[in-house]
């Protein structure tokens, strides 16, 4: 009888020392709101040194793509219709379309189970991340739809039609005319989430105009993003998908509504 009685003992005191990293991530688990829905996971991200984790296998189904374990190599595969992710636990560089690059933080194997990095995930299958330090929340929002504005998101105090006069008056303070001759050679701006989505950001909206260009037998376009808050004008940066030509993303450059800085974005003049 006391054999028995301490081998119970010492199961329970196994279990205990088994349990308890996923007791305590439990008890400070950041919420995560995809696209205004909260996920839930069958084992609780947590957050270390300023970077949340999540479970593997969850959050890359949540994300919409395949994934492929291999137990013996440690490494996930995860695949969507335009992005493969290959992340090794531990290792401090993963592979995104076939190009190397460098983690923040690696992924890691807590109480027998796989975690990766939320932001880093997210942000490569082209989603957009923000977090609330105050609740303890994490959004992720599809940066591929304009409706991926979620319940935080801060009213527009300037519409689009607004933001396009923006743009056009700095380009003619500069010296560029906004107009297509009789032939629809020129340029001219417009607004098109289809073709140039939202971005979005702490919750604010920064509407993406396009500059178009018409040379007969060329042609060319850049884009601009301008905060529907408070109209300063931003640069945007171009994030290509590396076997292809379109660009997975685009996301905020640096503030070009001062007018020299604008020049020098537009005309590339010091």
């Amino acid at each position: 009888m006391i054999m028995r009685k301490f081998k119970v003992i010492c199961i329970v005191a196994i279990l205990t020392v088994f349990l308890m990293p996923l007791t305590s991530l439990a008890a400070n688990a950041p919420k995560v709101i995809m696209d205004g829905k909260t996920l839930s996971f069958d084992t609780p991200p947590f957050v270390e040194n300023g970077y949340t984790f999540v479970p593997l296998r969850a959050i890359f189904e949540a994300l919409g793509a395949q994934v492929y374990w291999n137990n013996t190599t440690k490494t996930v595969t995860a695949k969507n219709s335009s992005t493969e992710i290959v992340l090794t636990i531990g290792k401090s560089t993963a592979m995104v379309n076939g190009k190397s690059i460098k983690l923040d933080a690696p992924g890691k194997a807590v109480s027998s189970r796989t975690f990766v990095p939320l932001r880093f995930v997210s942000e490569s299958m082209g989603m957009k991340v923000n977090w609330d330090g105050s609740t303890q929340t994490i959004t992720i929002n599809s940066s591929t739809s304009a409706s991926a504005v979620n319940q935080s998101t801060s009213s527009p105090a300037i519409t689009p039609e607004e933001a396009i006069k923006i743009v056009k008056n700095r380009f003619e303070s500069i010296g560029v005319t906004i107009a297509l001759d009789e032939y629809n050679l020129g340029s001219e701006l417009s607004y098109d989430t289809d073709r140039f989505p939202d971005i979005i950001v702490d919750g604010v909206v920064y509407y993406c105009i396009a500059f178009d260009e018409y040379g007969g037998d060329w042609g060319g376009f850049s884009v601009y993003a301008v905060n529907s808050l408070t109209g300063d004008i931003f640069d945007v940066l171009e994030l290509y998908d590396p076997k292809r030509y379109d660009p997975i993303r685009y996301e905020l450059a640096e503030n070009i509504t001062d007018i020299e800085a604008f020049k020098k974005a537009v005309l590339g003049t010091p």
